[in-house]
């Protein structure tokens, strides 16, 4: 079960551990509340909101299509480099 709320809006610009990409703009827009992106990579997925009560990014990671984890960073950076460095750079 997610914990993305079923009516929140996925929005296209994105994480990626292809490139090593944070898309330009990607923080400002997952502030606008009841969004949400992707972060794509080999071995994990995830989604992920800005939580403006804690004042953090956090990351659903989901790994074979179960979620596993929640992890939280105060920038998409920290965050990305916290998952990753737990599931995986690829």
């Amino acid at each position: 079960m997610t914990v993305i709320p079923d009516d929140w809006r996925l929005i296209e610009p994105k994480m990626s551990n292809f490139d090593g990409s944070i898309d330009d703009g990607l923080e400002e827009a997952l502030k606008e509340p009841g969004t949400y992106s992707e972060h794509a990579a080999w071995d994990h997925h995830g989604k992920v909101w800005w939580d403006a009560e804690e004042g953090v990014f956090k990351e659903e990671v989901w790994q074979y299509k179960v979620p596993v984890a929640v992890l939280s960073a105060p920038t998409l950076q920290e965050l990305r480099e916290t998952v990753n460095e737990e599931y995986g750079w690829a």
